[in-house]
This record gives structure tokens, C-alpha cells and sequence, in this order.
């Protein structure tokens, strides 16, 4: 009896946290105490990027370090750490521990640091000061939006879905998944932040890479 796409990528999933390596598996586990974190307010206020607060007086700035681990939904969760464990399975290994740690800082924090000036373009356009103080940026879409650069220059060929109109090739994920992502934040089932953070991420792979 053949495998179904479930079981398959239940199998895979189960093998990548296995034989994953330090970084990935405290990357996960930190993302899945943020997304418990999140139930707090306090907490998330803490620990999300608020574009008002990391300017002085108050100086925040350790928010560029934890806000990758906060997500508010639980699918969110589920999909970062899912995908981290199947990506990490194959770049921790050609890359160690050591350099996959340094990629997720020099991924996550210039991002957070866009994607707050950016609201801070959209307040100066707006005045609105709910890009200040009450839409916090926060999650690993910049993370997986650079890993899917990892994996296509990895692995480039890579027939991932074929159908009878054309076939779905690693090397055009990054792109498929920013227009997912548009498509998500038109109908508001993704905040901005999300679209900003997964192209930039993507964006800062290219050039580190």
C-alpha cells in the first residue's frame, strides 16, 4: 500500500527532529514557548519588535533578538517548526551548528530592523500611531523566507509537485511564496509584517549567500 503525502512528510518530520542538531531543535523549542508566551500580553510586548519603544527613552533593543520566537497563532507555529526541522535537516549538516546560528542572526535581526522602518515610513505617510506602538512584528517569515534560498541553491532541480500543466521546481519556491504571501495579506490571514519580513529575509540570503 503506498504512502500518503501525510504519512510521507510525517515520516521525514520525524527524522529531521531525530537527526537535527543543536541550533534547529533550540530554535523550535524557543518558537514553541513563544507561541504559550503569546496568551500574555505583557509578554508579547516584551518580546516583539514595537517600533516606538525601541527608540529612545525606552531602548528596546533586545527585541531584535527575541522577536523571531513570538508567534500568536498556533498554524503559524506549526508551519515554522515544521519547516525549520525539514530545511534544517539538510543544511545543518553541509553547514554546522555554529554557521546556521550566525545565518539565523544575520537573517533576523537586519530584518526586524527593516521591517521597523518601514512602519516608520507608514506612520510619517499616515500618522496613524498603531505602527508605533500597537502592531508589534514579531515571527520567522524572514527565516523562512532565506531558508527557501538555502534549499534552491542547494538543490535547484528539484521536482517538489508535478501536475499536468507544469511541475514545481525548487528554485521557484522564493517566489511562489511571496505571492502566497500577497495573496494571504490581501484577505488580512497574514499581518504586513509577515510579507515584509519573508521577502527581505529572502532578499539578505541572496546577498549573504
Amino acid at each position: 500500500m503506498k504512502q500518503t503525502f501525510v504519512q510521507d512528510i510525517g515520516q521525514q518530520l520525524r527524522s529531521a527532529v531525530f537527526s537535527s542538531g543543536l541550533t534547529t531543535k533550540l530554535i523550535c523549542l524557543f518558537c514553541i514557548i513563544g507561541y504559550f508566551l503569546s496568551f500574555n500580553p505583557q509578554c508579547v510586548q516584551a518580546l516583539a519588535v514595537i517600533p516606538g519603544r525601541v527608540m529612545p527613552p525606552n531602548f528596546w533593543i533586545w527585541t531584535f533578538l527575541t522577536h523571531g520566537f513570538i508567534e500568536l497563532h498556533i498554524w503559524h507555529t506549526i508551519i515554522d517548526v515544521i519547516v525549520v526541522f525539514l530545511y534544517s535537516k539538510m543544511i545543518e549538516p553541509l553547514w554546522g551548528t555554529n554557521e546556521l546560528l550566525r545565518f539565523y542572526f544575520i537573517v533576523t535581526i537586519p530584518n526586524a530592523l527593516f521591517a521597523t522602518c518601514i512602519y516608520f515610513v507608514f506612520y510619517g505617510l499616515t500618522f496613524n500611531e498603531e505602527y508605533l506602538f500597537e502592531r508589534p512584528i514579531y515571527g520567522l517569515a524572514a527565516f523562512l523566507g532565506a531558508y527557501s534560498v538555502v534549499i534552491k541553491q542547494i538543490m535547484p532541480d528539484t521536482v517538489l509537485a508535478t501536475t499536468p500543466f507544469f511541475k514545481l521546481k525548487q528554485d521557484q519556491v522564493p517566489l511562489l511564496i511571496v505571492l502566497l504571501s500577497t495573496i494571504l495579506w490581501f484577505v488580512h490571514a497574514v499581518p504586513i509584517h509577515f510579507l515584509i519580513m519573508l521577502s527581505f529575509g529572502i532578499i539578505i540570503s541572496w546577498t549573504y549567500l
